[in-house]
C-alpha cells in the first residue's frame, strides 16, 4: 500500500497548479463580466414578465420578485398609481461600473429592446393580453 506521494507526483501536481493559475483563472475572470451582463439582462427580462403577470392576474403592479430585487444596473419605477399597468425601466443611479462598459448590461438591454438607445429608459404599459411599448 502506498504511504506518500513520490517526488514526480508532487512536481506534476505543482505544475498543474501553476498552469491553472496562469491560464484558467484569467480566463474565468474575463468571463465574470460577461456572466454579470447576461445575469442582469436576464433578470430584467424576468422582472418585466413578473410585473406583467402580477398586474394581469391581480390588477396591481409589484416589483418584489427575486429577479427584480437582483437587478444591479436597472431600476423599476412603478409610478404613483400601482393599478394603471404603467412602469418605467431606467438605469440606476448607483449602478456598478461594469454596467456602463462596452457590451455591458446597459448596452445589451438597448440591443435587446428593454430600454431605448441613448435614453437609458423605457415605459411599458400592460393592458389586456398585450403589452404596449
Amino acid at each position: 500500500m502506498k504511504q506518500a506521494f513520490t517526488i514526480k507526483e508532487l512536481i506534476l501536481f505543482g505544475v498543474v497548479i501553476v498552469l491553472i493559475g496562469v491560464f484558467i483563472i484569467p480566463i474565468l475572470e474575463g468571463k465574470k463580466e460577461y456572466i454579470d451582463t447576461t445575469y442582469d439582462t436576464h433578470n430584467l427580462s424576468t422582472c418585466i414578465q413578473d410585473i406583467k403577470r402580477d398586474f394581469l392576474s391581480h390588477g396591481i403592479e409589484k416589483n418584489n420578485s427575486l429577479a427584480c430585487k437582483s437587478l444591479n444596473c436597472f431600476g423599476i419605477d412603478l409610478g404613483d398609481n400601482l393599478k394603471d399597468g404603467k412602469i418605467t425601466i431606467l438605469e440606476r443611479d448607483d449602478a456598478n461600473q461594469y454596467c456602463y462598459e462596452e457590451n455591458g448590461p446597459l448596452d445589451t438591454a438597448e440591443k435587446e429592446g428593454f430600454v431605448k438607445e441613448g435614453i437609458g429608459s423605457k415605459v411599458y404599459k400592460f393592458g389586456g393580453k398585450r403589452t404596449s411599448i
